[in-house]
């Protein structure tokens, strides 16, 4: 089931960019071992965490392998429908364990204008309306969002 994790895969980008203190961008698998035995948890996949020690063969992945890696051991367990209601609540569990892991710099500030629960809104409407993509200068995915879309949020608030 591809669509759950097409959903939120720009929280999983931020969760694993907040990891990724590796050169090249790249995180630790112990790191990623965590927040996949999460998403495991969450999505009920006892052990869905224990194949990233043989995929590939570092100690550190890419977003884009940690991407393959989810999509091919951990969310293709899935079934192929969920309900709505039961679809909803699996992302919001899913974006939650995301935000604790990157919360951090969002809400340590110096002058703080938004409450943390007001941050986490504004992270989820600019995760929801960012997208995935593939930047070919430095050959890796990365989130981002057209110009206009944040003119226009914004301009909202």
């Amino acid at each position: 089931m591809f669509k759950v994790l097409d959903r939120v895969e720009c929280a999983v980008w931020h969760a694993f960019d907040f990891l990724a203190l590796e050169p090249g961008g790249q995180a630790r698998k112990t790191k990623l071992k965590v927040l996949t035995a999460s998403f495991g948890h969450i999505l009920d996949i006892p052990g869905s965490e224990s194949g990233i020690d043989d995929y590939r063969s570092t100690d550190t992945l890419t977003f884009e392998q940690y991407r393959f890696y989810l999509k091919n051991e951990v969310f293709a367990a899935l079934p192929d429908k969920l309900e709505l209601e039961e679809q909803i609540q699996v992302e919001e569990k899913l974006e939650n364990v995301c935000w604790l892991i990157c919360k951090q710099p969002y809400i340590e500030r110096g002058n703080q204008l938004f409450s943390e629960k007001s941050v986490k809104q504004l992270w989820r409407i600019f995760c929801m309306l960012s997208e995935v993509t593939h930047d070919e200068e430095t050959n890796s995915l990365q989130v981002i969002m057209a110009a206009r879309e944040v003119e226009l949020v914004c301009n909202s608030f």
